[in-house]
């Protein structure tokens, strides 16, 4: 325990990258760490290649789970519901560290949106299999590739003009060797 930060050596995990030679044990306060395919840090997946495949599917599962949420409040019954529901709880749920989506290949992206359009379908009790061209403008919704793309610059802008100690240090150009 140093500066009030305790670190406990059976509660962490290790992410194997490099494939060429194996890498050597490792070890924490002479605890073995477990090298293992997925490593989950903050709420975000990761994978050996560091993808972001397994965040958005982690993300199209998670709504299934919010979606039974939903229904179990009512939330179907009523248009207004729904909505608010949407943008209360579901929308900010799946919309988690939408900042470090970008960039999204094209499929990861689709994914993504349908993975929005879908549960809002659902909550207002229309066919998943309609179109959503004006789905999103008719009900006074942002595109949630938009979203995701504003709260990435957002996040960029503000790290870039708060001039803190860790800002700097983050955004400071380093070489990799």
């Amino acid at each position: 325990r140093n500066k009030n930060i305790g670190i406990k050596p059976e509660k962490s995990q290790a992410l194997k990258i490099k494939k060429l030679r194996p890498p050597p044990p490792a070890q924490l306060f002479g605890t073995n760490i477990n090298y293992l395919k997925q490593v989950t840090y903050l709420g975000i997946l990761f994978n050996r290649a560091l993808t972001k495949t397994p965040h958005v599917q982690q993300i199209t599962n998670k709504s299934r789970w919010l979606m039974k949420l939903a229904k179990s409040f009512g939330s179907t019954q009523h248009k207004h519901t729904a909505l608010t529901i949407y943008k209360q709880i579901i929308r900010p749920t799946l919309e988690y560290a939408a900042p470090a989506l970008i960039p999204l290949k094209r499929t990861q992206a689709k994914s993504y949106r349908t993975t929005h359009t879908n549960l809002l379908k659902r909550l207002i009790n229309i066919p998943t299999r309609t179109p959503t061209t004006h789905l999103l403008a008719e009900l006074g919704l942002e595109e949630p590739t938009d979203r995701k793309h504003a709260a990435h610059n957002t996040f960029h802008t503000r790290c870039t003009q708060h001039h803190t100690t860790i800002n700097t240090n983050l955004l400071m150009p380093r070489w990799i060797h």
